[in-house]
């Protein structure tokens, strides 16, 4: 997301990524990936006002209509929300590792 809102602040014309097409609307691209990620937070907080849950069970959640073989990726990308939410202290748990259980952190 840092990435991203260092990218946004500028008007870039064109993007020459080392994988897949050139993107010429990056800004549109930028603006379009925050919401998704901002989307996919909002995803995750939710289901956490059910309890607490690891990525593996967030991912099932939230990705339900993923195919199976494709839940491993889905579940680092929660885990690396569930990361960056635990530095902003939305969410709580006593150590970070691939199964940790999260919570809301107390409002």
């Amino acid at each position: 997301m840092a990435s991203c809102r260092t990218l946004v602040a500028r008007q870039w014309s064109l993007f020459c990524p080392g994988h897949g097409a050139v993107i010429d609307a990056p800004n549109a691209r930028l603006d379009w990936l925050i919401a998704h990620r901002m989307g996919r937070e909002a995803e995750i907080r939710a289901a956490l006002e059910h309890g607490p849950a690891n990525a593996a069970a967030l991912a099932r959640m939230i990705y339900k209509d993923t195919p199976s073989a494709l839940l491993p990726a889905a579940e680092r990308n929660v885990l690396a929300h569930l990361i960056d939410l635990y530095q902003r202290d939305v969410v709580r748990t006593d150590v970070i590792k691939a199964d940790a259980e999260f919570a809301l952190s107390p409002t």
